[in-house]
């Protein structure tokens, strides 16, 4: 039985996710407790390489939501985000 709920904000155009906050149990234990956004990126590992070069580092491994993909880092402030990769399953080619 699950004894939390997780919140997430959706963008009232596309219905997408934005941002959320969800308590640090569970598969999320790792997760920081902070609003996170959601920057959505077109390779997430070409994003993680980007963001360690600059300084910043991962908070948590890459995680899984359906089909996409996605991952927790810090800048060297200590400002946290998450970068988002949603994967195309129709792989359909025009």
């Amino acid at each position: 039985m699950v004894d939390h709920h997780d919140y997430v904000m959706n963008s009232p155009e596309t219905r997408e996710a934005v941002s959320g906050i969800c308590h640090a149990k569970g598969e999320n234990d790792d997760m920081p407790a902070a609003w996170l956004p959601y920057f959505l990126v077109k390779d997430l590992h070409e994003s993680i390489a980007h963001v360690t070069q600059l300084g910043g580092e991962l908070v948590a491994e890459i995680k899984q939501a359906g089909n996409d993909k996605y991952v927790v880092v810090k800048d060297p402030a200590g400002a946290v985000c998450s970068h988002y990769q949603k994967v195309d399953i129709c792989h359909c080619r025009f």
